[in-house]
């Protein structure tokens, strides 16, 4: 069994939609205040079956606003995306990962005490941290598979070992959290703006469910900013990029990477919803009441990945 709930996240449990509290019942969550209910759910792999609760809010397909009903489509060929990484397993592409990230959590961002990792699948995260430091870490995904047939990803389990301890993990949206306001030290959005259905929402929620000196990192690729240097710059021929992407990648992230392409150029629908500018980003913070307080880009061939650590206005302490 790969995912848990612990006692300390049960107390802070709220309902998404209008975050009053929350009865358990048997295999399911109740509010008292809207009666909205969150099942349990048995999901069954290879060798393994896992209990998750969903705690997505479930419209009815009549009701779906327009923006959601558009995330929905895109969320398919995203799944479908993370469903074939799972069969492909690789380790090369894992390792890259990695290698590519360690430096923004082992010595950019310390990140500690009560954490929620908004769109953080397995908790990979955790791979990063200093758990003695980790009060406690909750993983939130609308991806309620993303714990199916674990067991069989040995690459993936090789290339992250903290993945074998079990996960506090809820399948919800970033736009309805179903936590307490004020909950969590941090909150970590890596990769996630891009994929969402209302980024405004999403990161009122982060503000709502973080302590009043609590941080939000946000981590994306965007346009401008410091990585527009490196945009801008002169691209190296396209044998020397295939073989320079084979060295990081391997040839399964190159025929990834191809496969994108090609479905793009076929009109297929993408697997994000938006594709930010490094000012947007900034500005949507701000309007959230969000400060920004450092940031961070990642080195080639990823400099156009900024970090960005935002506090609450009302509060901006020392930087760890």
């Amino acid at each position: 069994m790969y995912v848990k709930l612990d006692s300390e996240v049960l107390e802070i449990l709220s309902c998404p939609l209008c975050k009053g509290d929350v009865d358990s019942q048997e295999g399911s969550f109740v509010c008292r205040g809207c009666g909205s209910g969150y099942e349990r759910c048995t999901l069954t792999g290879d060798e393994d079956e896992e209990q998750v609760y969903d705690f997505r809010v479930n419209r009815p397909a009549y009701c779906l606003p327009p923006a959601l009903m558009h995330w929905s489509t895109v969320q398919v060929k995203f799944e479908h995306e993370e469903r074939w990484q799972a069969s492909v397993d690789d380790l090369g592409t894992y390792l890259n990962e990695i290698e590519s990230v360690k430096e923004i959590y082992t010595r950019e961002f310390g990140i500690t005490g009560r954490v929620l990792d908004v769109g953080g699948s397995q908790g990979r995260l955790r791979h990063y941290l200093d758990l003695d430091s980790v009060r406690l870490f909750v993983s939130v995904d609308p991806f309620i598979d993303a714990f199916r047939s674990l067991r069989s990803r040995l690459n993936l389990l090789r290339a992250y070992p903290q993945l074998t301890e079990p996960c506090n993990f809820l399948a919800c949206f970033a736009e309805h959290l179903p936590f307490r306001r004020g909950s969590f030290d941090w909150v970590h959005m890596r990769s996630v703006l891009d994929h969402l259905w209302d980024p405004y929402l999403a990161i009122k929620e982060a503000y709502r469910v973080l302590h009043r000196d609590g941080s939000l990192l946000v981590g994306l690729t965007v346009r401008g900013g410091a990585g527009a240097e490196m945009q801008g710059r002169k691209q190296a021929t396209l044998p020397a990029q295939i073989l320079k992407k084979i060295g990081r990648e391997g040839v399964r992230g190159v025929a990834r990477a191809a496969r994108a392409r090609l479905t793009s150029r076929l009109g297929e629908h993408r697997d994000h919803t938006f594709h930010w500018s490094y000012d947007d980003v900034v500005d949507l913070l701000d309007r959230c009441g969000l400060a920004v307080a450092k940031e961070h880009w990642q080195k080639p061939p990823y400099s156009t990945c900024v970090y960005l650590l935002a506090r609450k206005r009302n509060y901006l302490g020392p930087i760890t």
